[in-house]
């Protein structure tokens, strides 16, 4: 599973987050962002941005690596991380 889950930067609507990349005897092909039980993105580097986010919101992340076998490891330890709040009156 990946480790080193953590938040980088937040806006109002997106997280994004970045973590250490996961060694697999078959070779990572990449990795699922999940929010709470939902994919929210997949990508191939180690680093995710999580778009159309609600502000002001908590937010809980995990990530989960896939390998060319198909076959996805255990979640990472998750994060939770709040969005920036409007600024807005």
């Amino acid at each position: 599973a990946p480790t080193g889950l953590t938040s980088t930067s937040k806006t109002q609507s997106s997280v994004t987050l970045s973590w250490n990349a996961s060694t697999d005897n078959v070779g990572v092909t990449g990795y699922d962002v999940y929010n709470g039980s939902a994919l929210a993105v997949s990508v191939t580097g180690t680093t995710a941005t999580v778009s159309g986010l609600a502000a002001g919101t908590a937010y809980t992340f995990t990530v989960k690596a896939k390998d060319a076998a198909g076959n996805v490891s255990t979640a990472s330890s998750s994060v939770t991380v709040t969005t920036s709040t409007s600024t807005d009156p």
